[in-house]
């Protein structure tokens, strides 16, 4: 709640395009709830739109079909007396949960952002055999370590490509920031430029008609 009032502070002329997503109807009614009682009538106008903009606050179970610019992705469960995390996460749990958690990580155009009131490494994945909880550790650890948490076996090999290299290092000596064969699936962009001051923003990504594009289909 108070992440979507600091955004909403920073935008004071246009509505942010937020979503929030929670695992079950409890944490929904409850957030929905907060965002309401703030004393806040641009949040409650954000709530109420109805033309797929806005502000929206759902489950699991029925945010299919919502796009945001940004997702706040609640995953709201603690330890309990024990210190041990309960591996009951509702929908998760059950047959196809791991489809709805696929559902609930691709909703954002632009961002996905996770509160959790646990550490991924108290989520014992090992110890249960729903697929759902599985691939919620994964994408945990995915959030908190970066791409150094995917196994090796899972990371793609680059390609050596003479053209690439040679055009990155044109750029570098022009004083750019230059990525070479960037991403985590089969399709890879061939340079990512950034400025030197900024090195964690590209400004441009470049494909080449290199090696790799030819052999795509």
């Amino acid at each position: 709640v108070a992440e979507i009032r600091r955004r909403f502070d920073a935008s004071p002329d246009t509505l942010p395009s937020l979503g929030v997503v929670t695992f079950n109807a409890q944490q929904r009614a409850y957030i929905e709830g907060l965002l309401r009682d703030a004393g806040d009538e641009r949040l409650v106008e954000a709530l109420d739109r109805t033309d797929g903009e806005g502000l929206f606050v759902k489950n699991l179970e029925n945010v299919q079909g919502d796009e945001r610019d940004v997702v706040l992705f609640s995953t709201g469960f603690s330890v309990d007396d024990r210190g041990v995390l309960p591996l009951n996460f509702g929908p998760l749990n059950r047959v196809g949960g791991e489809r709805r958690l696929n559902v609930a990580v691709t909703r954002a155009r632009r961002q996905v952002v996770v509160f959790s009131s646990f550490d991924p490494s108290q989520l014992r994945a090992e110890q249960t055999s729903s697929v759902g909880v599985k691939h919620l550790r994964a994408y945990l650890d995915l959030a908190a370590l970066g791409t150094d948490a995917l196994p090796r076996d899972a990371r793609p090999v680059a390609v050596p490509d003479r053209h690439r290299e040679e055009i990155a290092a044109a750029l570098r000596d022009r004083g750019l920031d230059v990525r070479t064969d960037v991403g985590l699936s089969d399709f890879r962009v061939d340079l990512s430029v950034a400025r030197t001051e900024t090195t964690d923003e590209p400004v441009m990504a470049v494909l080449l008609d290199g090696p790799a594009w030819a052999r795509r289909r």
